[in-house]
């Protein structure tokens, strides 16, 4: 009987690491599917532009890249490709942060250096189940024991798909507080040039209030 055929894209900053990674998905025999890697990227800027043309099944990513981060890109993708599933694959493992992850849409966090966790991982988000540690698990237990009401997020008033790639980018490192000099060095852009998207999306209606 022929396996079913699962499309990764693989997203990390570090070269080999992405072809070892590759290797051992192509040849793996440990779970019933074939891993297809449809592509790889190195930064969160790459990997949103591979997302939307190849349209993976599922996209496993490192949390720290230059520009945008694992975060940013998953909640970009949650809002744009939502069928995507997120699974991280992170040597980085803040437990503060963990709400943000899943609240970006992240269905499973892999500490790296475990394959075979990898692999058992990404069967379990192509079924629509979640894949967390257990002291992941618990972490986010705690955090929500301890929460304090958030302050309502800024509402679009226009769709996103009305926003350039460029500008959803800007309006997503806005809306996760970052400034103007902060959102240019991330993304490696002069201050002028994030002024001129600022008042592109606010002609556009991108926010209720000003970006300044």
């Amino acid at each position: 009987m022929q396996q079913t055929v699962i499309d990764v894209m693989l997203v990390d900053d570090e070269e080999d690491f992405l072809e070892d990674v590759s290797d051992a998905l192509l040849y793996q025999k440990q779970i019933p599917y074939s891993l297809n890697v449809v592509g790889t990227a190195c930064n969160g800027e790459q990997a949103l532009e591979m997302a939307r043309e190849l349209k993976p099944e599922v996209v496993v990513m490192d949390l720290v890249m230059p520009g945008l981060d694992g975060v940013q890109v998953a909640d970009i993708l949650f809002q744009e490709l939502p069928l995507i599933k997120v699974l991280v694959f992170s040597s980085y493992l803040d437990f503060k942060d963990m709400q943000s992850i899943v609240n970006a849409g992240v269905r499973g966090y892999i500490v790296k250096g475990n394959l075979r966790e990898l692999i058992r991982g990404i069967e379990k988000v192509y079924n629509n189940e979640p894949c967390f540690p257990p002291d992941v698990v618990q972490s986010l237990f705690k955090q929500q024991f301890h929460r304090q009401p958030a302050p309502p997020r800024q509402k679009l008033s226009v769709s996103w798909q009305d926003l350039s790639y460029r500008e959803r980018e800007i309006l997503s490192l806005h809306q996760a507080g970052h400034n103007r000099q902060e959102i240019a060095r991330r993304l490696g852009l002069n201050i002028s040039t994030i002024k001129t998207y600022f008042r592109r999306i606010e002609k556009k209606g991108g926010l209720n209030q000003s970006l300044d």
